[in-house]
Formats: C-alpha cells, sequence, structure tokens
C-alpha cells in the first residue's frame, strides 16, 4: 500500500517513462528512420534538417545514445502532408485569382 505513494530515484523513473514510450511505439508498429534516411526521403541534407528543427519547422527525433538519434516515419510523412498542403493552399489561391 505504501509502494503506490513512493516513487523511485529519478533514474528509475526515466527509465519506466522510456519503457513506456519504447512499449508504446511497438504497439503502434511504428518504424524508426536514421537521419540519414530522413535526409534523403525529404531530399534535404541533416544539416538543413537540423536547422529546421532547430526552429520548430520539423520534427524532433528520438534520442537513441549519445550520438544516434531517429525519427517516428509517421512524423515525417505528416510533415510531408503538412508541405504537399501548403502547396495546395496556395495553388488553389493562385486558381482563384486567375
Amino acid at each position: 500500500m505504501m509502494s503506490q505513494y513512493f516513487s523511485g530515484p529519478p533514474e528509475v523513473e526515466q527509465r519506466k517513462r522510456q519503457l513506456r514510450l519504447a512499449t508504446q511505439i511497438n504497439s503502434d508498429r511504428q518504424k524508426l528512420l536514421s537521419m540519414k534516411d530522413v535526409s534523403r526521403w525529404v531530399n534535404l541534407s541533416s544539416q538543413h534538417v537540423y536547422r529546421l528543427m532547430a526552429t520548430g519547422k520539423f520534427p524532433r527525433p528520438l534520442k537513441l545514445g549519445a550520438r544516434r538519434v531517429c525519427f517516428l516515419e509517421s512524423e515525417i510523412e505528416a510533415w510531408i502532408a503538412e508541405r504537399a498542403a501548403e502547396r495546395d493552399g496556395i495553388s488553389n489561391v493562385i486558381d482563384q485569382e486567375i
């Protein structure tokens, strides 16, 4: 009964959050993409992708290790879809003016 009120050390709690996230990702069957894969897919250099992330204009990666990140495929797909929607919205305005 006391255990429900006790929270463990911060490291243990952080590991629990990581495991919950990993379980959620695996249950959703998300595919993880490397920076190299993302950069090829969106046809932008990794440096440009990092610049976009710094300004909040690109999905943030998951950190796998000290020097390794990955992206959720679904978030990259959504980002591409947003770019297409912006393009379509702009082209619709131009079509209406002509």
